[in-house]
């Protein structure tokens, strides 16, 4: 029997649920995350101070939410990234960025390969040329959208 198909919550309908006030609070957090993040991913000085920022919006993030949100935490939902634009697999949530661990490719859209119900050995393995990894895939992109080569 496949393994159930993670409850995923909607980040629009969630956020249009909230009130101005706790969106600011959330959207406040929120940039002080990313911009405390990305300070220290480019190693901006003082790095203490981007290290600050980056964990004090992530608390703020994840209890703020979790107040704000109760039902999207437990249990845990996967938050659908069609919002964004982003294609994921039904069953695991891999995308074309985030592939599954030991690789995969659409077997129609929104179903990976590695969450199909059979995998086909008809196709061969395939090497990819960005990282090197080979994948049982029709001559498609693997998961990182790396070109496909034959191995």
């Amino acid at each position: 029997m496949a393994d159930p198909v993670p409850a995923l919550i909607d980040p629009v309908a969630a956020w249009r649920s909230l009130a101005p006030e706790q969106q600011q609070q959330l959207g406040v957090a929120a940039i002080i995350h990313l911009l405390g993040l990305h300070g220290v991913n480019v190693g901006l000085e003082p790095r203490a101070g981007f290290q600050a920022a980056e964990f004090a919006g992530r608390e703020a993030l994840i209890y703020g939410a979790a107040e704000l949100l109760p039902g999207a935490f437990d249990p845990p939902h996967r938050p659908d990234l069609s919002a964004l634009g982003i294609v994921t697999c039904r069953v695991c949530g891999c995308t074309d960025h985030v592939g599954c661990g030991d690789g995969c490719w659409w077997v129609e859209p929104g179903l990976c390969s590695a969450c199909a119900p059979s995998r086909d050995p008809a196709h061969p393995l395939r090497a990819c040329d960005h990282c090197g990894k080979t994948y049982a895939g029709p001559g498609v992109y693997c998961s990182r959208t790396c070109a496909i080569t034959d191995a």
